[in-house]
C-alpha cells in the first residue's frame, strides 16, 4: 500500500514517521513518543490500540522518542502469535484478520471454514507497508479479543463493542459502526460533490471577475481616449471660434470706420456748400438792406429784376441743402425695438396660421430686406429678444424655451455680447424662427 493511505491510530490523520510497535501497530513517531513520555512507566507501556503492554528499554525509548537516531522509520521488532501468548513467536500474518500466527496456528487457521479464503503472509517477507496499514478492525481497549462493531448513538456515537454494548450501554440506542459509516460517507460524499461544483461556479466566477476587470481597463481607457478627443476637439472649435470673432470683428470694425469715414467726407461737402451758400446768402442779404435803406428809385428799379432773380435761386439751394447725409447716417442705426415689432408680427401670423400639434416644430426664415447695410443695438436688441418671448409666451402660451431666433453671426443664437456694440445685418440675411409647440424638454 502506498503511504498516503496509511493512517494513524492516535491523530488520524496520514502516518507520518510511522514506527511499529511489538503488537504490529503502527503510529506516528511524534504520536508515539508522545504516549510514550505520558504513559510509560518502568519502562513499559500500552499499545493505544489494542492495550496491550510493550516493555522498552532506555535505549529503545531513545531509538522511538529521538529526532533521528535510527535510519529506518519501522521499529523491527519480533511479533509474538496472538493465539499461544507472548511466548511463541509468530511465523505468518493473515492480512483479513489482522493477526499474527505461529506455524501450527497458520495451519489451522487457513483450514477453518470462516477463515479459509483469508490471505495468510510470511512475515519474514511481509514488505512494511503491509504491516502498518489502517486497521480494517479495531479492538475493544477493555474486551481486548472483542472487535468494535458498534456506535452507541446516545454517548456521542462512541464506539463500542458488543460486551460494552450489554453491560454498559445496554438501554441506549445503537446503531452498526458499519452502517453510521456508510451513512456519513454518503453524506460527505454528496458534500464533496457539493463542494466540487462550488469550486467550479468559484473558478467561473473568477474567470468572469478577472474578463470584467479586463472588460473595465479597456472601458477606462476608452472613456479617459473620448475625453482627451473630445477636450481636443473643444480646444480646436474654440480656436476657430475665436478666430472667426475676431475676423467678423475686424470686418465690422473695418465696415463702421468706412461707414464714417464717407459719412464725413460727405459731411465735409455738405459744410462746403452750406459755406458757399451762406456767403451767396450774405452778399444777397446786404444787397437787399442796402436797396431798401439807401438806393434811389430809378436804382430800385434797375436792380429789381436781378435780385428777385437770384431770391428764387436762394429757394432752390435752400431746397438742395435740406437733403442732411447726417439724417440718413443716423437712420442706418436701426433700434431693435422698430425692428423686432416686424418679427413679432411674422411670428403671431404663422401661430395663426398654422396648425399646432403637441410636440411638433414651427421653422420659418424671414428674409431681412432693407436694400443696405443695418445695424442694431445689440443691448436693445437682446432685451427686446427677451421681451418678444415673453409677450408670445403670454398671448399664445408658448414658453421661453422654446421659442428661438438665430440670426447670422457665426451662426449662433444671438446671446449677451459685451465686445460689440452694434450688431450688423447684411441686405438679404436669413433670420430663422424655430418654435417647440408643447412643454419644454
Amino acid at each position: 500500500m502506498a503511504e498516503g493511505n496509511q493512517m494513524c491510530s492516535i491523530c488520524l490523520d496520514t502516518l507520518k514517521d510511522p514506527k511499529t510497535l511489538s503488537c504490529n501497530h503502527a503510529f506516528c513517531s511524534g504520536c508515539i513518543e508522545g504516549h510514550v513520555l505520558q504513559n510509560g512507566r518502568n519502562d513499559i507501556f500500552t499499545c493505544p490500540l489494542c492495550n496491550r503492554e510493550v516493555k522498552i528499554s532506555r535505549d529503545d525509548v531513545n531509538s522511538v522518542m529521538g529526532e533521528g537516531a535510527i535510519e529506518s522509520p519501522i521499529i523491527r521488532v519480533s511479533p509474538k502469535c496472538d493465539v499461544c501468548g507472548p511466548n511463541i513467536s509468530a511465523a505468518c500474518r493473515c492480512l483479513d484478520c489482522e493477526e499474527n500466527y505461529c506455524q501450527v496456528c497458520s495451519e489451522v487457521h487457513i483450514k477453518m471454514k470462516s477463515s479459509r479464503n483469508h490471505t495468510l503472509r510470511d512475515l519474514a517477507v511481509l514488505d512494511c507497508e503491509e504491516i502498518v496499514a489502517p486497521r480494517r478492525h479495531m479492538y475493544c481497549p477493555e474486551h481486548l479479543e472483542e472487535e468494535i462493531k458498534i456506535v452507541c448513538k446516545a454517548c456521542k456515537n462512541i464506539p463500542i463493542c458488543q460486551f460494552c454494548k450489554i453491560l454498559k450501554h445496554d438501554t441506549h440506542a445503537s446503531r452498526l459502526l458499519a452502517d453510521e459509516a456508510m451513512e456519513i460517507r454518503s453524506i460527505f460524499e454528496k458534500n464533496l460533490t457539493l463542494c466540487k461544483e462550488q469550486l467550479e461556479y468559484l473558478e467561473r466566477c473568477t474567470r468572469d471577475s478577472e474578463a470584467r476587470d479586463k472588460e473595465l481597463d479597456m472601458s477606462e481607457q476608452g472613456e479617459i481616449r473620448k475625453i482627451i478627443h473630445q477636450e481636443d476637439y473643444l480646444v480646436y472649435l474654440l480656436k476657430c471660434l475665436n478666430e472667426r470673432i475676431k475676423i467678423q470683428a475686424e470686418q465690422l470694425n473695418r465696415d463702421i470706420r468706412q461707414r464714417y469715414t464717407e459719412a464725413r467726407k460727405e459731411n465735409d461737402v455738405y459744410k462746403g456748400k452750406l459755406a458757399m451758400e451762406k456767403i451767396k446768402c450774405q452778399s444777397l442779404q446786404g444787397e437787399a438792406q442796402e436797396l431798401i435803406d439807401t438806393t434811389t428809385d430809378i436804382q430800385v428799379v434797375q436792380m429789381a429784376d436781378r435780385l428777385t432773380e437770384e431770391f428764387k435761386h436762394l429757394e432752390k439751394d435752400r431746397k438742395l441743402c435740406s437733403t442732411n447725409p447726417q439724417k440718413d447716417q443716423r437712420n442706418v442705426i436701426t433700434p431693435a425695438t422698430s425692428w423686432m415689432q416686424s418679427i413679432e408680427s411674422k411670428i403671431i401670423d404663422i401661430l395663426k396660421t398654422v396648425p399646432k400639434e403637441e410636440g411638433s416644430t414651427i421653422q420659418l426664415c424671414l428674409i431681412f430686406l432693407t436694400g443696405q447695410k443695418s445695424f442694431l443695438e445689440v443691448n436693445s436688441l437682446d432685451q427686446t429678444i427677451r421681451e418678444i418671448k415673453q409677450k408670445i409666451h403670454d398671448r399664445h402660451g408658448i414658453p421661453e424655451g422654446n421659442l428661438r431666433l438665430r440670426l447670422p453671426f457665426l451662426g449662433k443664437e444671438l446671446q449677451d455680447n459685451n465686445n460689440l456694440r452694434n450688431y450688423c445685418l447684411h441686405d438679404g440675411s436669413q433670420i430663422e424662427v424655430i418654435i417647440k409647440v408643447g412643454s419644454t424638454d
